[in-house]
């Protein structure tokens, strides 16, 4: 294993110091990467520029020796690639963003499709396909039924395929995954407030999906992540906290 990929949440209680940190440290001290990527400086900005957190920056100096500089950019075209990387070029270039996602330019309007697909369904139905999926595991959920012809739709009428070789092409065909996922039941986001942060979520799993290891305490995230890298055969493997830090202690000392 080379390169570990930590979600926000995970990078943020790094900094209190703690077990995470520890792990982090120990990681290193065997050659492990913990990569940053432009999703992580996206969410800093935003804290900083949309919510006025006059701390926000103060996370870029620790989060550039948390990766040793190390970063997950992509490089168009072509895939995205372990390299190094100024943090401060990549947070001047979100800045001159606005603080808004530069990944945002990859979303697709897959919500709006599943609805069309709704159009002639009713709630009742409707209520009864949520529940068939939300009783799906990770392994089974694009096995079922309601979802696997909805994808065999999109695909013969709209030509909707999963592409992987880009980034662009991987970031577009992971967003319109999650975007199935969520429309239809599974892991379904229902607070405003965690709707508004889904992008985030789907940003880090994206550049998680280039890393050894993503880890992500959100169990919907790591739910959905592990459905889609399945589905994909994208080989980076998805733990929580907690399997993170028994993965660290079977780490060469």
């Amino acid at each position: 294993m080379r390169t570990v990929y930590l979600d926000q949440q995970i990078v943020i209680e790094s900094f209190d110091g703690g077990e995470i940190a520890a792990a982090i440290e120990h990681g290193k001290s065997n050659g492990i990467i913990f990569p940053y990527s432009p999703a992580h400086i996206e969410e800093i900005a935003k804290a900083y520029h949309h919510h006025k957190r006059e701390g926000a920056l103060s996370q870029i100096p620790k989060l550039e020796e948390l990766s040793g500089g190390w970063a997950i950019m992509a490089r168009r075209p072509g895939p995205a690639q372990l390299c190094q990387e100024d943090i401060h070029a990549c947070l001047a270039r979100v800045q001159a963003n606005g603080g808004r996602l530069l990944t945002e330019n990859v979303v697709t309007s897959e919500a709006k499709r599943v609805a069309a697909y709704y159009e002639n369904v009713s709630d009742a139905d409707r209520e009864k396909v949520w529940k068939s999926v939300e009783g799906c595991t990770s392994r089974e959920v694009f096995s079922n039924p309601h979802i696997y012809e909805y994808m065999e739709k999109i695909a013969r009428e709209q030509n909707f395929r999963i592409r992987l070789e880009t980034f662009t092409e991987r970031a577009a065909s992971l967003d319109s995954l999650f975007n199935i996922l969520n429309a239809f039941g599974f892991q379904k986001e229902h607070a405003q407030k965690r709707i508004e942060n889904r992008i985030h979520d789907v940003s880090h799993a994206i550049y998680g999906s280039y890393a050894d290891l993503f880890v992500t305490n959100d169990g919907s995230l790591r739910k959905s992540s592990e459905a889609i890298y399945s589905l994909t055969s994208i080989k980076s493997k998805i733990v929580d906290k907690r399997g993170f830090l028994e993965l660290a202690r079977s780490w060469k000392t």
